[in-house]
């Protein structure tokens, strides 16, 4: 520990002292970094975990330890008893150094350094390992989670470290879930790092989500031919996919705050070998074609032999007689040319990847890319200097030239509203902010009325000769009435909600007497910009059902402009009705640290927990149960009372439905609420349905 401690303290004294003044690696809303992946402010994934699901991974993380499979060769070992490849047992971690380190992209060290823990140990035998006397010799110092724990917290407090960098953690994935876990009882609020090799079973990663802010893999070779030779271990390539494409799945593409300093997402890093540049070609189409071309990249250009690379094999004759020494990975036992690195780079290009970190000539540090910057009157466009041939819809077919004129701001606008909803409201789960993508659930709760209609309107024309619209002189028109109205209702409150959400002005309570202000994504908040937005979504429905619908002849124009503002109307006040529904009967519940709301997955409840930070909280507690008081109680150590106040709160409504529910029930009314007026204007029953069926 002496080790360690001195380590510290002698980097801490000497790059942390107080200074006036820093010159931002970033400045404040550079416009070099675009808006789709630039945070406001960020809380770590571990800071937004319930203490169940905190438990959950602490059983989790034992269960691994008892049958080891934390890694692709599955040994199978039960850790307590004995070690498998990696040599490596249950109680203790081996660590060889832990220190600010100011080698990694400036996005990750910033301005003082990464909380680097270098572990000893690991689960390949790649020749040519730069840490080789830390990797294969297991040097350093056992600690225990606990131990561990203490250790980030002095990192944070005592380092100044902008975030807690795990290198080479595959093989002690549960004694590092622990500490994080206690570090985070103990007031650890940095994000988390995993900076891994990729040859990671996907048990381990699932281990980690939730737990992880930054996963910074290497993918390493292509070849399995070449991973068995080199990192011996022959089914590399496939394990490394599968485990990068989880990792991105989990935290997403790479995102800052303003200072230039990354907070969550994914950096991949790719060493250039001698020789290989053909693998990093492949590599890099993979990872366009099959993780994302937002993706941010560092290829590696400091390759050098090291390890077994260029020993000594054996003295052999030459056809000259004389003697000749032939070393071990000849093949490898160079330095990479200029020419094989601007090959990958270029392939790296041509795929459409266009975030990297690249190293500046003038110095071996490593900057954000400087690529030329957007104009000034510009600034929330993202950049993206990509080839105009690599889009990702280049195999399909010629767009329409509507399609084509509204992709661009239909494209701009989408990715303003994913940002901004991101940074606007938080997850349940803390993996993404907002509810995450629409789940067939939802598209269900919006169009089951309409499903069911269209299916009556079928059976009812089963054996009847109307060949177009009548104008309700049949009860079948009545459910053509039906199914416009809940479309043009679910694509207003579609537009008001999503779109709504990027307007500057406060929202306001619509069930409030006072219509008081109340933070943005809470349920029956409305905006001016969001009822416009619906207007917009109601009129785009009404219009395609006026121009598509096969009216009768005698309908004239004016009939079907009626059709399209009637049915605009009526789309906006479905949109006003789920504002007033959603503010009655549906809990909002916002975080109280941050004030942001929280958004269930798929539109499901969310549930009130207790502060992730307080011990010996059990339990879930729903929003409805947990309504009636503010704290929850627990016997303390002494046996008196201690309050554990949540960390979430009821911000509006009763929790009696979910989002789906509302839509489902807001798309009932309007949809027979309009066929109702419809057969009052025309003279024409609903019940007569029925009789038709």
């Amino acid at each position: 520990m002496n080790r360690l401690s001195r380590s510290l303290c002698q980097v801490s004294s000497h790059h942390f002292r107080p200074r006036p003044s820093f010159t931002p690696l970033v400045p404040k809303r550079c416009i070099g970094i675009p808006p789709a992946f630039l945070l406001d402010e960020y809380i770590p994934r571990y800071q937004l975990l319930t203490s169940v699901d905190a438990s959950k991974k602490r059983s989790l993380a034992y269960a691994h330890l008892r049958e080891c499979n934390l890694c692709p060769r599955r040994c199978g070992v039960n850790r307590y008893e004995e070690t498998g490849v990696c040599l490596i047992g249950a109680e203790t971690v081996k660590v060889n150094t832990i220190a600010p380190h100011r080698g990694e992209e400036p996005c990750i060290q910033g301005f003082n350094g990464s909380g680097s823990v270098f572990f000893s140990g690991c689960n390949l035998r790649c020749v040519f390992c730069q840490n080789h006397d830390i990797a294969h010799q297991r040097n350093g110092f056992d600690l225990t989670p606990e131990e561990l724990a203490d250790w980030f917290m002095k990192l944070q407090q005592v380092g100044n470290c902008h975030n807690i960098n795990l290198v080479t953690p595959e093989h002690v994935v549960p004694q590092v879930a622990l500490a994080i876990l206690t570090a985070r009882d103990m007031g650890l609020n940095i994000p988390i790092i995993y900076n891994t090799s990729s040859f990671d079973s996907l048990e381990s990663l699932q281990l980690m989500d939730g737990l992880v802010d930054i996963y910074l893999p290497d993918f390493k070779v292509w070849k399995n031919s070449t991973s068995k030779r080199l990192l011996k271990a022959e089914d590399y390539t496939e394990t490394a996919m599968e485990s990068i494409k989880a990792m991105h799945k989990q935290v997403g593409d790479l995102c800052f705050t303003s200072d230039g300093i990354a907070k969550k997402g994914v950096l991949l890093r790719h060493l250039v070998m001698p020789g290989k540049e053909d693998e990093g070609r492949e590599i890099m189409r993979w990872l366009a074609e099959n993780v994302s071309k937002d993706l941010y990249v560092h290829i590696m250009e400091q390759y050098h032999p090291d390890a077994h690379v260029g020993k000594r094999k054996r003295t052999m004759k030459n056809s000259k007689g004389e003697e000749e020494a032939e070393v071990r990975y000849a093949e490898i036992n160079r330095a990479v040319r200029d020419d094989e690195l601007g090959s990958v780079r270029d392939a790296a290009v041509a795929a459409g990847l266009w975030r990297f970190c690249e190293a500046n000539e003038n110095s071996s540090m490593f900057h954000l890319n400087n690529r030329p910057r957007p104009p000034r009157l510009l600034p929330q466009i993202p950049h993206s200097p990509r080839p105009r041939n690599s889009s990702s819809n280049s195999n399909c077919p010629r767009p329409s030239p509507l399609v084509s004129a509204l992709r661009p701001p239909c494209g701009l606008l989408l990715r303003r509203h994913k940002s901004h909803k991101a940074q606007l409201t938080l997850s349940a789960t803390g993996s993404e902010g907002g509810e995450g993508q629409r789940t067939h659930i939802q598209v269900l709760a919006n169009s089951v009325v309409a499903t069911v209609l269209i299916l009556l309107h079928t059976y009812v024309l089963r054996g009847s000769s109307a060949e177009c619209f009548e104008n309700g002189r049949s009860a079948a028109d009545l459910l053509v009435v039906g199914i416009v109205a809940n479309y043009a209702a679910v694509a207003a409150d579609t537009f008001s909600s999503e779109l709504g959400i990027l307007s500057k002005s406060k929202p306001r309570l619509i069930t409030s007497p006072t219509l008081r202000v109340v933070p943005p994504g809470t349920n029956g908040g409305v905006t001016a910009a969001g009822l416009l937005a619906g207007v917009f979504g109601a009129f785009t429905v009404a219009l395609a059902s006026a121009v598509l619908l096969p009216f009768c002849a005698e309908s004239s124009l004016v009939d079907r402009v009626y059709w399209t503002f009637t049915f605009t109307g009526w789309g906006t006040l479905g949109s006003v009705l789920d504002s007033v529904l959603g503010g009655l009967l549906q809990a909002s519940v916002v975080d109280k640290r941050t004030g942001k709301v929280v958004e269930g997955e798929g539109g499901k409840k969310v549930l009130v927990h207790p502060h992730p930070r307080a011990g010996g909280a059990t339990g879930y507690s729903s929003a409805s149960a947990s309504a009636s008081g503010s704290v929850q109680q627990r016997k303390g150590e002494k046996g008196g009372i201690e309050t554990v106040h949540e960390s979430r709160k009821i911000e509006s409504g009763r929790d009696l439905l979910d989002n789906n529910a509302v839509n489902v029930l807001m798309a009932f009314i309007m949809s027979v609420g309009a066929m109702g007026v419809a057969g009052w204007v025309w003279g024409v029953s609903v019940f007569d349905i029925a009789a038709s069926v």
